[in-house]
């Protein structure tokens, strides 16, 4: 009885402290860059983030915006919003610089101190879909059971319908690659439901090993058993030889498993279309059955920024948009330029969005580094440059055309910039360019006006937008421009 009621007056005493660091927190959203921060308060429950592409990342800074509960975040796109300009209840746990390694060791770690603390706390894991088990290694190598630990999913992008779903369940695929000096389409024809049940045996086992040997140190690609791209590799065969090793592109990738873990009680799957499976003629009725068992929620960042308050909408802008570490012509970025430059036109703005085409353009592609400045952007200025003002929005991971389009007449903005945000804050503006996951982030499909294909799906755009636009999501679309003529 004595020891009920100990912890019954420690956990009021929490709970009080608690109140406290929740004032300061709500002070703390208004007061913006420069501000100290707090230390994250004792808490019954503690939200991680990990977040690695810009999608995901910009689910993350908005969801920071709808809660007060004591979070700890990593994001490897630093300047997709300004760290110092969210809740004084969010903490950066590892920093960008650091390696694959560290960063997984760095979450693990951080489960491990907070368990120690408050044994009886309840952790809410926010992480991309491809970086699942990134999640499940730091919980299950501490010893968290189920019952103290849920995951929500944010979907990467495209990869959640390509490389996550299609080139794992559906029952064919195809892509590219250049052979020879000559581009290949390969159709692959598989088993989607016997990968299912396959990739389920592995994910339970993989889960199983973390629980049985939490304290084997699992430096690499042994910590996600991924192989990087599905079920298959991208083999000039079409289908990695039964007797190659697999090679580990990336420690984090491990695309087959968010699907299957959406099935458990505790772990919830937010994408844009959950409806893609049943959009297609090549998934099964075994698999969507399977899927009918899984929580897959249609929740897009969008959707969790119109349910901010107005104050903390304002906030979330502020910290994404108005972000100094940005810069358009020598000048940081703001509200106030980018509407001078967004608005103050006699004509309408347009984007031309960018993609990574260092190695890309020529291996994946076909064409060399010049191909997109030469060829692409002079018919895009024919063809829309009366009637818009153009603007170029680069890859984050690729910038090396800037210079030659800034020399065409069309402003460049800031590659870290994300534009999905731009759509939301200015949904009047048009937008057009290659595959990319920020064309399923239009509030209006209106504003999607052109774009750049390539040959991945019978010479259509590769995968989801390819599927969107034959079911006439993208109406508005006036032009295409093949990379493949």
């Amino acid at each position: 009885m004595e020891k009920r009621k100990h912890k019954l007056i420690m956990r009021a005493i929490i709970m009080g402290l608690m109140t406290i660091f929740t004032v300061v927190s709500s002070v703390g959203l208004l007061t913006g860059c420069g501000r100290k921060r707090v230390d994250i308060p004792p808490s019954d429950e503690y939200n991680i983030y990990m977040h690695f592409g810009t999608l995901p990342t910009l689910y993350a800074a908005a969801h920071l915006f709808s809660h007060e509960t004591p979070s700890y975040i990593f994001f490897s796109r630093r300047n997709t919003f300004d760290i110092e300009k969210v809740p004084s209840h969010v903490q950066l746990f590892a920093t960008s610089i650091a390696s694959n390694d560290v960063i997984i060791s760095a979450a693990r770690d951080l489960v491990r101190d907070i368990n120690k603390n408050y044994p009886e706390a309840v952790f809410h894991f926010f992480v991309d879909d491809f970086r699942l088990m990134a999640a499940y290694y730091a919980l299950l190598t501490n010893g968290i059971p189920e019952s103290r630990y849920d995951i929500t999913l944010f979907s990467d992008g495209g990869g959640t319908y390509g490389a996550s779903f299609t080139r794992n369940y559906a029952d064919s695929f195809h892509y590219t690659m250049a052979i020879g000096g000559e581009m290949t389409l390969f159709e692959v024809e598989q088993d989607g439901y016997a990968n299912w049940v396959q990739a389920t045996e592995d994910f339970n086992a993989i889960l199983a090993d973390f629980k049985a040997r939490p304290n084997v140190s699992r430096d690499g690609h042994s910590v996600l058993y991924g192989d990087g791209s599905g079920v298959f590799m991208f083999h000039e065969t079409g289908r990695l030889p039964a007797d190659t090793p697999l090679e580990y592109q990336n420690t984090y990738i491990c695309d087959r498993y968010s699907f299957i873990a959406a099935q458990r009680p505790n772990v919830r799957f937010w994408m844009q279309f959950p409806e893609y499976p049943w959009m297609r003629d090549d998934v099964t009725f075994e698999v969507r059955s399977q899927l009918l068992r899984a929580t897959l929620s249609k929740v897009a960042p969008a959707d969790i920024v119109e349910r901010l308050t107005p104050i903390n909408k304002d906030a979330f802008f502020n910290a994404v948009i108005d972000n100094s570490a940005n810069q358009v012509e020598g000048e940081p970025v703001s509200r106030e330029l980018l509407d001078s430059l967004l608005l103050g036109n006699d004509k309408p703005a347009l984007i031309i969005s960018g993609a990574n085409l260092g190695a890309a353009a020529i291996n994946y592609f076909g064409h060399g580094s010049n191909y997109f400045p030469d060829t692409i952007i002079p018919q895009i200025i024919a063809d829309f440059g009366s009637e818009y003002k153009l603007f170029f929005k680069p890859h984050p991971s690729f910038t090396a055309d800037n210079k030659k389009i800034e020399g065409k007449g069309i402003t460049v903005l800031p590659a870290q910039l994300p534009m999905d945000v731009l759509l939301w804050a200015y949904p009047d503006i048009s937008i057009g360019g290659y595959n990319s996951s920020l064309y399923m982030s239009v509030r209006d499909a209106a504003q999607v006006k052109f774009f750049i294909e390539r040959i991945g799906e019978e010479g259509h755009l590769d995968n989801i937008l390819f599927v969107l636009e034959q079911n006439g999501f993208y109406q508005s679309v006036t032009e295409k421009y093949c990379m493949h003529d």
